[in-house]
């Protein structure tokens, strides 16, 4: 299992995941795309979370999953929420303006300040 604190300290090395992602295609399969996983800085005073597709293997397993980009982008990014959220029982939003490679995941500090409080 992936610790938070691992995931924001690890820096430029970061973490290998393999995650399922249902295809947009019923005659198509769902794929399971391996990503390097990094702290990718800030947004508003929030931490990114950087999904890199690990090879271009990878990278086609994501094209596989259906003909339109931007459908590709919200099934990716919604299956790296869910995966991250469920792996570290804390809430991220999707950050589809990312202009970073790969994908962006942006948590939410608010929710962990409120459980401090």
């Amino acid at each position: 299992m992936i610790k938070l604190k691992d995931i924001l300290s690890e820096g430029y090395g970061g973490h290998t995941v393999k995650i399922h992602i249902r295809s947009l295609d019923r005659n198509k399969s769902d794929q399971y795309p391996a990503f390097l996983v990094k702290l990718a800085g800030t947004y508003q005073d929030e931490p990114i979370i950087q999904f890199i597709p690990k090879s271009s293997k990878d990278l086609d397993k994501i094209k596989e999953l259906g003909d339109d980009d931007a459908s590709i982008k919200e099934a990716v990014l919604k299956s790296l929420k869910a995966f991250t959220e469920k792996k570290t029982k804390q809430q991220f939003f999707m950050y589809n303006q990312y202009h970073g490679a790969g994908y962006g995941l942006i948590m939410n500090l608010d929710g962990i300040v409120s459980k401090i409080k």
